[in-house]
This record gives C-alpha cells, structure tokens and sequence, in this order.
C-alpha cells in the first residue's frame, strides 16, 4: 500500500553487565566521551551514545514513540482542539477531545484533517505550519503533544527535516485511520 523503503541496519554493541528477564531490565556498561568514566545504561542510551561517539550524530531522543506523536500532535494541534465539536471538550482540565481514542474522531473531522494532510506537501508548509502552531500553543496542556521534547521551536523544526513530506503525510493519515492502535511500534528512538 505504501512505498517506504526499509531502513538501514546498525549493529551496536556494548558490555552486558546485568539481564534481569523477569522485569525486562537489561544493564551494559558505556564509557563517558567527555571524561572516560564507566557509567551503566540501558539499550537505549547505548544506542544514542553509539550514534552520538559513531557516527556523529550530535542529538538522541529515548521517548517511546512520543516524539511521532508530538511532530504529529503539534501539526494538528489546532484541528484537534479548535474544531466545532459539541459536547467533547467539557473541562479545561480535559487534555484531548473525548472521542480522540475512538474512530469517530477521524470520521467527524475527515475532511479538515484530510485537507490539513494534502497541505503537508512540503518542507516549507510544513515548518509553517509547525511555527504557526508553535507560537500559537506553546506549553498548552494537551495529550497529543509533548512540550518537554522540544525546548526550543528550532530543535522541533530540526527534528521535522529528519523526515519528508511524504513520509509525514503519510504517518498522518496513519494515525488519524487507526488512531486507537496507532501508538505500538513506533521508534523508541529519534
């Protein structure tokens, strides 16, 4: 259905140091860049460490797949909250709509949210649309985004041009389709 080509594989490898399969806990060792201390970490910051010290990547992001869902979230910020839809938003403390885990939010929003996809077309709507949004919701209590992982507007616009606008329209119709389930599997890493 969608022509996404598989990504390249990276070995990384690090020194086990603990395996506790009963809670799922894994502990290597890793040796600090800056000043050759040993510290212990797990999967994740081994990975993000390899990619910083390896293969020169200045930034890593352990999130759970919550930096998808922020890029996600801050692009449809204003469609999730703003349009007219009676009776969903009931409190001020509510951080989404109340039908957002269903598949009736798709349905009763298709059209705004299709056409916000089709706008999706390219680097330069995209950044503009995530700077409107930005400035326009910044630190606002939502669900759908994550304030913390990005502190500043430019780290949220550098972590946009990692992907394309093709891949970005179609993460969005993904999510908004299968909105209920669409959460398991992302990249615990960014």
């Amino acid at each position: 259905m969608w022509n996404i080509p598989m990504p390249n594989e990276i070995e990384v490898t690090g020194r086990l140091i603990a395996n506790d399969a009963r809670m799922g806990k894994v502990t290597y060792t890793i040796q600090d860049p800056v000043d050759g201390s040993i510290q212990f970490c797990n999967v994740e910051q081994l990975a993000i460490q390899h990619y910083r010290t390896q293969e020169d990547y200045p930034y890593g992001i352990h999130s759970e797949g919550a930096i998808i869902r922020t890029l996600v979230g801050l692009l449809f910020i204003d469609l999730i909250y703003t349009l007219p839809t009676p009776d969903l938003l009931i409190d001020i403390f509510q951080t989404e709509p109340l039908d957002f885990q269903t598949d009736a939010f798709y349905k009763s929003r298709q059209s705004q949210i299709d056409e916000r996809i089709s706008q999706l077309n390219s680097e330069e709507n995209i950044q503009d649309i995530a700077e409107k949004n930005w400035d326009m919701y910044n630190l606002t209590m939502s669900s759908v985004v994550n304030w913390e992982l990005f502190p500043t507007k430019s780290t949220l616009l550098s972590a946009l041009k990692c992907l394309t606008s093709e891949q970005i329209q179609l993460i969005s119709t993904y999510t908004f389709v299968h909105n209920r389930a669409v959460w398991k599997g992302f990249p615990d890493l960014f």
